[in-house]
């Protein structure tokens, strides 16, 4: 007479796959705050540069 349940069989424990997700996504984090640094640090960002003329009342202004 056959089993009526199969006994199930897991080559690697269930522990090792969340921990290679969560190393994989620790690895990328990494990776994306390096490369944002590296841009950073060699990207010639220039401000952006706008002449803003304003006009102050001299009541503004104690004597």
């Amino acid at each position: 007479m056959p089993p009526r349940f199969r006994q199930r069989t897991f080559s690697t424990p269930s522990y090792r796959s969340s921990t290679s997700i969560a190393g994989v996504l620790m690895l990328l984090t990494v990776l994306v705050v390096i490369a944002g640094v590296v841009f950073l640090g060699t990207a010639d960002l220039a401000p952006p540069s706008e002449t803003i003329e304003k006009v102050l009342p001299d009541e503004r202004f104690p004597r």
